[in-house]
């Protein structure tokens, strides 16, 4: 029996008593689960540590974390996460009504999962990617961003190679996957697959779609932005 002692300090827990009654519990003890608020972490733009669903700051969270990749903050690079914190709370209309905010993270994972793993499941959740460039980490959200600087033959140091187009195995041109969210109870679930006519054509007409599921993030509506922004990134 818990007493005042047993306080789990630094622990999230649930403590909960079930009394049986066999039409309540049929097949026995049930699956116990909470809707829980995550870690609290740093936003370097007001200096404030809370909890927060932005994408850019939980990944932040998760390369200096002491869960994570525990880095040290001098190879943090902030002012990448200004910017990508920035478009990650940017509001966008949703054609039913109402509003939601550009990318967010919502869900768990468990340090037996791998670092790499980790880390590609939050900045899919951003239709971004991280980056590690002279000694600190970044992370790029999806969102277009102006070129600052032109580039010509001038510039180049060797040879020049490009490659215009996927090998027939990479590319696809309709994209699905699962999300899990307050309108699925939390459950994986089938968002809207993503297809394009102009793809299917370019392609001979024989349909081919790429699973892209998105475990952190919690609205259909926001699985489908980020699933089109990858289908079109593949192709282009």
């Amino acid at each position: 029996i818990w007493i005042t002692d047993h306080k789990a300090s630094g622990i999230c827990y649930v403590y909960m008593r079930l009394k049986f009654a066999q039409d309540a519990f049929p097949s026995g003890v049930p699956t116990l689960s909470a809707k829980v608020k995550g870690a609290k972490v740093y936003d370097p733009r007001t200096g404030t540590t809370a909890w927060s669903a932005n994408a850019a700051l939980i990944a932040r969270d998760y390369f200096a974390a002491d869960y994570g990749l525990r880095a040290d903050l001098d190879r943090i690079r902030e002012s990448y996460y200004v910017d990508a914190a920035n478009i990650c709370d940017e509001t966008v209309a949703l054609l039913a009504g109402g509003t939601e905010a550009r990318y967010t993270v919502n869900g768990s994972f468990t340090t037996s999962n791998s670092p790499r793993e980790i880390v590609k499941s939050i900045h899919t959740a951003m239709a971004g990617y991280p980056a590690y460039g002279q000694g600190a980490f970044s992370s790029i959200a999806g969102a277009y961003n102006a070129p600052t600087k032109s580039l010509n033959e001038d510039d180049l140091r060797s040879n020049l190679k490009t490659l215009p187009r996927h090998q027939i195995a990479s590319n696809f041109n309709s994209i699905s996957g699962t999300f899990r969210g307050e309108e699925s109870g939390w459950k994986d679930t089938d968002y809207p697959s993503i297809e394009s006519a102009t793809f299917l054509a370019e392609d001979g007409g024989k349909e081919s779609r790429a699973d892209f599921p998105l475990p952190f993030t919690s609205s259909s509506t926001a699985a489908q932005r980020i699933a089109k922004i990858a289908l079109y990134r593949n192709r282009e």
